[in-house]
């Protein structure tokens, strides 16, 4: 449905020039962003110095014309203009396409194909309210663009007579995908989640980039990457930091890490003397930009590189939903097996692992899974019931670990069959003893594939060194249950080194911290 979109400028600053004058004013703004939003005439919205100099280093040129640079990574800090900035380089790739005549033909892409301009965050009301809502802010104040033929569709800005539109996208759509992109601009690119598919920041800008590879050839493919710093170890410091320590593979990328005060001539640091007073910390990681040491990633990405290939080929018995797609038979170095559960109310999902553990107590995870519940409904147990029936019924579980009391009718289950049921609540120290066990060469335990359980396990966050937990907006259910089940083989182990009652006596009981479960 077609909205009004008024102009907040007077559009005859533009109108009344004469052909001469207009066609000197175009020539000029073609490769120089900041004549063109400087202009009265033009984008009528003059950006701050430190903006105009990232503008200028971004549409650079070498002597033969071509662009130097096509990406710009960014963090900065808060209230630094990083979304009006975002949003002055999505007007001006709109005001560069209509530079000709048939901007389809120039890039050799099918006529009449619709050219997008994406804007991103990390939901698409974010991103409505935020870069596209100041997109059509600096639109409606420039002349130049209320002289063109223009609508407001759907929460989407078209331009009919080049067959151009900007259009907003939250990071966990599927519709950004496969379009024909002139600009992929993502703010707040740190905190992007699919959580319903299980995919990370990472996962899904790299997706998404990928829109604007029909201009690839030209170096006219633009992707820019916008953040406050959310964590050391977050998705943009860590492209960051990788593109410092080796530049090969970042030519095109234009990188740029600033506090506010350095991009907002209006937020010098005597201004916000007061903010740093209530909260040092705080003042430095919001607007010092500065990752910090209250959030830290907790597995680092050369350590997740290498869990990821130590574990690529490793089978899962289990598909969708619980559903067990291979023959289930014990392994000939199975000594025994373990099941962990992390049980889901609504709006949550039930994650479950099944592994064994050898004589010499090393751990294979040979399924991880989860079941999620529709939206407002209540896991279906039954479900999870018809999935552990065979797999008590044909291998030898000894031990049932959940973490916090729910679905009693489960645990009855397992008791049923001889199996041991044990409540426990992960710590800081069980997270420890997992890691160790990956990063062990060979690991000490191996997991089954299972992407969602990866991605959780990448986007774990240390929070002052007290507490490993999921970040906002994300999950730890599918990978719970593979730190439960090892942790409860390595907590036994130390309780035996260090019990004089327990050591050398070979017992495999229950170990502290696990409390056992009667019978419901």
């Amino acid at each position: 449905m077609k909205k009004e979109f008024p102009a907040t400028c007077d559009i005859t600053v533009w109108t009344r020039l004469s052909p001469a004058e207009k066609s000197i004013l175009l020539l000029n703004a073609d490769n120089d962003p900041v004549f063109f939003w400087t202009h009265p005439a033009l984008g009528n919205a003059p950006p701050w110095p430190a903006q105009a100099k990232i503008l200028r280093d971004l549409y650079a040129v070498d002597e033969n014309g071509r662009r130097i640079k096509s990406d710009l990574m960014m963090l900065a800090g808060r209230r630094s203009g990083k979304t009006t900035l975002t949003a002055l380089i999505s007007g001006y790739e709109v005001f560069r396409l209509f530079m000709f005549e048939n901007p389809q033909k120039h890039y050799r892409i099918a006529p009449n194909s619709e050219i997008q301009i994406i804007n991103v965050a990390p939901k698409k009301e974010q991103a409505v309210e935020t870069i596209f809502g100041r997109t059509c802010e600096l639109v409606r104040n420039s002349p130049w663009f209320m002289s063109q033929k223009l609508d407001y569709v759907n929460t989407s800005l078209r331009f009919p007579e080049k067959n151009i539109v900007i259009q907003p996208f939250g990071s966990n759509s599927q519709t950004g995908v496969g379009r024909t992109a002139k600009a992929f601009l993502a703010d707040e690119v740190s905190y992007f989640t699919d959580t319903e598919n299980g995919r990370s920041a990472k996962d899904v800008y790299n997706e998404l980039s990928k829109s604007t590879s029909t201009f690839l050839p030209f170096n006219e493919g633009v992707n820019v990457a916008i953040s406050s710093v959310r964590f050391d170890g977050d998705f943009l410091t860590s492209r960051y930091y990788q593109m410092q320590e080796m530049s090969e593979g970042w030519e095109n990328t234009l990188s740029v890490w600033k506090p506010t005060w350095e991009l907002n001539p209006d937020l010098s640091e005597e201004v916000l003397k007061a903010e740093k007073l209530k909260d040092p910390e705080e003042y430095n990681r919001q607007y010092g930009a500065e990752p910090g040491m209250a959030l830290r990633s907790f597995i680092e990405e050369n350590l997740m590189n290498y869990i990821r290939d130590q574990n690529k080929d490793q089978l899962n018995i289990f598909g969708e939903q619980g559903k067990i797609i291979t023959e289930l038979k014990s392994a000939p170095d199975a000594s025994y097996y373990i099941i962990a559960t992390d049980p889901a109310a609504k709006n949550d999902s039930f994650g479950l692992s099944v592994g064994y553990v050898t004589a010499d107590k090393r751990l294979v995870i040979v399924g991880t899974t989860s079941f999620r519940a529709k939206k407002g409904e209540l896991i279906d147990t039954e479900e999870v019931r018809r999935c552990l029936r065979p797999i008590l019924e044909k291998l030898y579980v000894k031990y049932y670990i959940f973490d916090i009391y729910m679905h009693s009718d489960l645990v009855t289950l397992v008791q049923e069959y001889g199996v041991d049921a044990f409540q426990h609540t992960l710590t800081r120290a069980d997270w420890l003893r997992f890691k160790d066990d990956l990063r062990d060469e060979p690991p000490k335990t191996k997991l089954a594939y299972f992407e969602q359980s990866f991605t959780e396990l990448s986007q774990l966050v240390d929070i002052k060194e007290k507490k490993i937990d999921h970040p906002p907006k994300g999950s730890k259910d599918a990978i719970d249950t593979c730190c439960q089940i090892t942790s409860y083989i390595r907590r036994n182990e130390e309780t035996q080194q260090t019990d004089p009652r327990r050591r050398g006596g070979g017992k495999d009981g229950p170990s502290i911290g696990l409390f056992k479960v009667k019978a419901f």
